[in-house]
């Protein structure tokens, strides 16, 4: 090893011999000690040590963290100042690591420099060319003000003295996916664990409220927070405060993100400033409300390192208090070796065992079966003989003025000095640190304080110790239910479900033990004024509420309230006209048509009345709503109106008010004095009367999420990934759109086609520039009515699948953004004849393959011969052809007049003309390259090109190099450019709200899209029968993760019932591989088998069971379960509750449990081989599906309504499976329109039913009335 003098010019000289170390094989080292700078410079590895003055500080910072890495990825530190870069990776502070346990890798850094002010800093996971794969969660703030405790040292000419200083920061790496960080989510913090603080100060809460809860748990109901009770901390880090010799001061840092109303963090351990494990004396902790940190600072001896410690809750009254769960947290210094058979968490080590196995990088939480604190033990460290091979460097041996670790990036771990002698004493030291009592001098056998460190001077004056978060003993694990408004039934709903049924859908899921309910898109869809713009998905407007949604009842009430008595036979017959419309329009199915046209009609009526308009347009409310909504809501109107007057909302046949003027047509329209007359056929009145569906859609849907947050439950929309491109987005920012091609979906197993949404693509450089402004006010929005977000396609924020504008399927497009094959590498290949790979590859032997018979008809009509020829597989020769150029795309096929069919044509005909299309688009879609319109040299493959016969019939050399180029364009070369175009995007969305954001990643999931949703902390979905591993058929909801949403089906797919019963072959497999039934019965889900008996019942947060006793998780949720029952008057002979109760009664020891409910039921009927899977997807077997996804890890499962009902006979029995499908994404024109066939106040007081979705959500402990710090005990 060998390093350049700056002093000596370029002379390379010297030189260092490194040792083998044999405990590490293949790695050598060496010491080397280096003489202190001064004015010359003296560069290591290409860095330069800052030029300080001679009154600074020279700080050496370590940085330790551990972080499990794949091979060929590094960690770097890099952060705001000098030393680590100025957020530069590439000049970051670059880290080492070694092996510290099973699965665990120790990284270190250092830098020296002056570190006076205060400063952030990250650490990034980086690749062999410094591009950063992964970032931790958040960036760290340090302050590091010099302590008085730092020792001078001579320089190099012995007349210049600085000072010294050593800290530690140990560092718990943070994802974003750690179960706690759900809670770094306001909006949704404040609807699932409510800091009901204000409320006890103001003594409104009831009997049943927390703060009794917390009276009965602790003994006290005080808040957390208040100045008089919880010390708030000061924002100096790690300051120097007062030095006590022979110390280090030792900051311990922990964060609650969940609200602990009525409590506050204290630290207990093995050092006499922790209390010596006595948690009566345990040191309080100081809360920084910003970040939500709980901070200690404690002097701590040298000899009562190594230090063990953990954190436990204590009632801000009262001397009740709860250890966290796990493993002891050590703290060890760097230089001083770790004790044999010593666990060194730094952090939280509460990971799930799916989770390892899935992902051994990130952290998950343990997954404890019930809630509650049962005290874990203090884990003593095991008993050895003194330090083993540990290595005390010989200070005598350091040359004066010289440090063996001054040099930045450094190893932080200091090699044996040839000739030091291992000390290997014999004396346990394990009982007098367990004890937290120094004793008064070391004995002989122990090193002494000022000798345990490795290497002269290296005790540190500072450790930070970053630990993450509190472990509790559970992560919070919610339930719900995924239902479209449309699709709601009530007693009030006319013709569609409205924003008013959301209230009783939200008491329905309250009764069922559940706490989330999730809708699709809510926006305007109103384009073509058809049952065309039932589809969700294609907004009209990205802020618009849609009028399918508007309750009337409400309006005319407050109508004719406004009009007076002299009125009321106006508003009476608009009552009497809606009550029959509610009636007319109670089918089967919605009639999107009809219920718009009767919904529209009487809004307009009751606006119609002068006093009305009048009281609505001066109204406070109004006025209050147009100023804080005026940005959209004034275009949106303008829109609407103009739709009206020109008959179609194409704005580029508006000619003069189209988007070029659209800025000034629309504050020329929205003003009063645009009026041109009285009457509602003016511009006017037609925005008028939008401003008014508008506001009271506003205030409905509010009121709905105001109802859902005031009982606990979490109101979950859905952002539409696009627009729709005759919209009135389009028409004022046509600037961030591309016009010109459409968005969709490549070929999967369930489209052969791929899909084409219709949307145009966005312009994401255009958008960046000021900062996706656009997509913030969107989320932003949707802040106002919802406290979770599904974003659909989140896979658009890294790539999307673009398609040109004459395609109409989705076979030819290509991904953007994305590397494309540049011309070159064509030619490197031999790849020239470009025209033949990119044009449709038509022979007359492929229109007799595809014609038959018809081959002649085909070509006379629709193509034209070329004047080349091919060769045939026969060795023929055979004529080749393209399509005329009225026949070209699949627009001129598919929407032109060539194949229209007159009605009552005979079926042969029908079939033959549909089967010429059909072959012609095949025909075009016979190509193996694509070109780009806007660059000549770039091409990109076709999906699944070795499927055509354009590649297919080339020479096999020129396969071999197409496929490679393709795998390459697919399956590598776009890695980078995705996960940094996603990197840019989406924080668009998260960053500028408090939802929680979860992402629908399904379809062709590139590889960086997970490290990318988990760095950003977007939750993904999983749906079993889509599952993300290709190696398996069916998902196993026991490994999901637990940043993740799970469902057995979807909007998108069909039901679970109608995909169960459709494949007996698939059925079979399905029985058997995912729900392991085995002789005729299904048996309870894995985590339930592995738990068995779990130590507390919940009902007293903190206390263990009494005199040792053990409840299952099962025979818990029982007892609440017959309470609940019991209440509810008993049941009925041959219900399902009493086969429910008559279950659970026979079972004879608590591992029973677990079978009672279905698990361990026999599923064969009379008709049926026992052991064979029921044909049918009966009650037993959805509860076997939805009890498998309640006790998975994910974060959230929720469940379509259509799957919850099939738990009940008679629902799933009155209506076939095949009805209730909500989309089929197969047909881009299909009719969104399907309907529950059960009135939701039926289902909420429906309490079998009911009582059956509870005991499987409360076995899974998913719901929130029994989890810790939730509403009620």
């Amino acid at each position: 090893a060998v390093v350049s003098q700056s002093g000596h010019g370029d002379r390379w000289s010297g030189g260092v011999r490194l040792r083998r170390d044999v405990g590490r094989r293949g790695t050598r080292r060496a010491s080397l000690h280096l003489r202190a700078p001064s004015s010359s410079e003296f560069e290591i590895g290409g860095r330069q040590p800052p030029n300080v003055a001679m009154a600074d500080t020279l700080t050496t910072v370590s940085f330790r963290v551990k972080y499990w890495t794949e091979w060929g990825q590094n960690l770097v530190v890099v952060g705001g100042h000098p030393k680590l870069g100025d957020w530069d990776v590439r000049k970051g502070v670059w880290m080492h690591c070694e092996h510290v346990g099973e699965g665990e890798l120790l990284w270190t850094g250092k830098a020296s420099g002056s570190f006076n002010e205060p400063f952030e800093y990250r650490y990034a996971v980086v690749d062999g060319e410094m591009n950063v794969l992964r970032w931790d969660a958040f960036a760290h703030e340090a302050h590091f003000a010099p302590r008085d405790v730092s020792e001078t040292y001579a320089s190099h000419q012995g007349e210049e003295r600085k000072r010294r200083d050593r800290v530690e920061i140990r560092d718990t790496w943070e994802f974003t996916t750690h179960p706690e960080n759900v809670f770094r989510r306001k909006t949704f913090r404040d609807i699932v664990a409510p800091d009901e603080t204000n409320a006890m100060d103001a003594g409104t809460v009831g009997a049943d409220g927390l703060a009794d809860r917390m009276e009965r748990v602790l003994g006290s109901s005080e808040p957390q927070g208040t100045a008089a009770t919880v010390p708030a901390f000061r924002a100096s880090d790690c300051a120097a405060g007062d030095y006590v010799a022979g110390t280090t001061r030792v900051r311990l840092e922990c964060r609650t993100l969940r609200p602990i109303p009525g409590m506050r963090l204290t630290a207990t351990g093995s050092c006499a400033s922790l209390g010596g494990w006595d948690r009566s004396k345990a040191a309080a902790m100081r809360f920084d409300e910003d970040s939500r940190t709980w901070r200690l600072d404690a002097d701590v001896s040298s000899d009562e390192f190594p230090v063990r410690y953990k954190y436990a809750l204590r009632a801000v009254k009262g001397t009740a208090s709860a250890l966290e769960s796990g493993a002891n947290r050590v703290i060890v210094p760097l230089g001083m070796p770790e004790e044999e058979g010593e666990t060194d968490p730094a952090g939280d080590d509460d990971v799930t065992a799916a989770s390892v196995a899935a992902h051994r990088r990130r952290e998950s939480g343990e997954h404890h079966s019930i809630p509650g604190f049962p005290d874990p033990p203090i884990v003593a460290p095991m008993p050895r003989p003194g330090y083993g091979s540990g290595i005390i460097a010989d200070a005598g041996s350091a040359v004066p003025g010289s440090s063996v670790d001054d040099v930045s990036g450094g190893s932080p771990f200091l090699a044996e000095q040839p000739g030091a002698a291992r000390r290997s004493d014999d004396q346990s030291l394990s009982s007098r640190r367990t004890s937290g009592t120094a004793p008064s001098s070391p004995p002989a056998s122990e090193p002494s304080p000022s000798n345990r460190w490795r290497g002269p001077n290296a005790r540190p004056s500072r450790i930070v110790a970053r630990d993450g978060h509190f472990r509790f003993p559970a992560p919070w694990r919610g339930s719900g239910i995924a239902v479209p408004v449309f699709s709601l039934r009530s007693l009030k709903s006319v013709g569609a479900g409205d924003f008013g049924d959301l209230e009783t859908l939200v008491e329905l899921v309250e009764r069922a033990g559940m706490n989330v309910v999730q809708i699709l898109p809510v926006n305007d869809t109103t384009v073509h004024g058809t049952w065309w713009d039932s589809y969700p998905y294609s907004s009209v407007s990205v802020f618009a509420l849609h009028p399918l949604y508007l309750r009337v009842q409400p309006l005319i009430e407050e109508a004719a309230a406004v009009a007076g008595p002299e009125r009321a036979h106006v508003f009476d017959a608009l009552r009497r006209e809606t009550e029959r419309a509610r009636r007319a329009l109670d089918l089967k199915e919605v009639d999107y048509e009809a219920t718009m046209k009767v919904k529209m009609s009487l809004a307009r009526r009751c606006l119609k009345e002068p006093k009305v308009r009048e009281a609505f347009l001066e109204s406070d409310a109004f006025k209050r709503f147009l100023k804080e909504q005026s940005a959209w809501l004034r275009p949106y109107a303008v829109f609407g109106a103009l739709r009206e007057l020109f008959g179609t909302a194409e704005h580029w046949r508006w000619g003069a008010l189209g988007s070029e003027k659209a800025l000034d047509t629309v504050s020329r329209l929205s003003s009063p004095d645009s009026n041109g007359g009285n009457g509602l056929s003016s511009v006017y009145d037609a925005v008028v009367l939008r401003y008014y569906v508008q506001f009271h859609l506003d205030a409905q849907l509010r009121r709905a999420s105001a109802f859902a947050a005031s009982r606990g439950v979490v109101l979950k929309g859905d952002l539409p990934i696009g627009v729709d491109k005759a919209s009135v987005d389009t028409w004022m920012h046509p600037e961030l759109f591309r016009m010109r091609a459409s968005t969709g979906a490549p070929p999967d197993a369930f489209d052969a086609n791929g899909q084409n949404w219709g949307f145009p693509t966005y312009n994401w450089d255009v958008m960046s520039e000021d900062g996706y402004k656009w997509w913030r006010r969107r989320m932003t929005h949707l802040e106002r009515y919802f406290s979770a977000m599904r974003v659909d396609h989140v896979l658009g924020f890294f790539r999307i699948w673009e398609l040109p504008a004459h395609a109409r399927l989705g076979r030819l497009g290509r991904f953007r953004p994305s590397v494309p094959i540049r011309r070159h590498e064509l030619d490197e290949r031999g790849l020239w004849f470009i025209d033949r790979l990119c044009d449709p590859y038509i022979t007359g032997l492929e229109l007799r393959r595809v014609f038959g018979d018809r081959d002649g008809e085909a070509a006379g009509r629709f193509l034209e011969e070329t004047g080349a020829t091919s060769n045939g597989a026969d060795g023929g020769v055979t004529p080749t052809f393209r399509f005329k150029p009225e026949f070209a795309t699949e627009e001129a096929l598919l929407d032109g007049d060539a194949f229209k069919i007159r009605e009552g044509s005979p079926d042969w005909l029908v079939e033959e003309t549909r089967a010429m299309r059909a072959g012609l688009v095949a025909l075009q879609h016979n190509v193996c390259l694509l070109r780009d319109g806007e660059d000549p040299d770039a091409f990109y493959p076709r999906i699944e090109l070795e499927k055509t016969s354009s590649f297919t019939n080339l020479d096999p050399w020129a396969r071999d190099a197409l496929s490679w180029l393709a795998d390459d364009y697919f399956n590598r070369r776009q890695d980078t450019l995705w996960r940094e175009n996603a990197r840019r995007t989406l924080p668009a969305l998260t960053e500028c709200t408090g939802q929680l954001v979860c992402g629908e990643d399904l379809g062709m999931v590139p590889p960086c899209v997970q490290p990318v949703l988990e760095e950003i902390g977007i939750f993904g979905l999983r749906i079993q029968r889509m599952p993300h591993d290709g190696r398996c058929e069916f998902g196993k909801p026991e490994t999901y993760a637990y940043d993740t949403v799970c469902s057995p089906s979807c909007h998108d797919t069909t039901t679970t019932r109608a995909w169960y019963e459709a494949d007996e072959a698939r059925r079979k497999r399905f029985a058997v591989e995912a729900l392991e039934m085995s002789g005729g019965a299904f048996p309870p889900p894995r985590a339930y088998r592995a738990e068995h008996i779990e130590k507390g019942s919940g009902s007293a947060a903190f206390a263990p069971p009494a005199d040792g006793v053990h409840v299952s998780r099962q025979g818990d949720a029982e007892a609440r379960r017959r309470t609940s029952l019991d209440s509810g008057g008993g049941s009925r002979p041959g219900s399902r509750r009493a086969s429910l109760d008559k279950g659970a009664s026979s079972l004879r020891n608590p591992f029973e449990t677990a079978n009672a409910f279905g698990g361990g039921e026999e599923l064969a009927t009379p008709n049926e081989a026992p052991g064979e899977p029921p044909a049918r997807c009966s009650p037993s077997v959805m509860r076997a599906i939805v009890r498998q996804h309640m006790a998975s890890p994910s974060c959230l499962a929720v469940f379509p309504a259509q799957d919850l009902l099939a738990l009940a006979e008679e629902y799933a029995a009155t209506r076939p499976a095949e009805e209730e499908t909500i989309n089929d994404p197969t047909n881009n024109r299909h009719y969104w329109r399907f309907r529950l066939h059960a009135r939701l106040e039926d289902l909420a007081s429906d309490s079998e039913w009911l009582a059956e979705i509870r005991q499987l959500v409360d076995e899974s402990g998913r719901n929130p009335k029994s989890f810790f710090n939730q509403r009620g005990a």
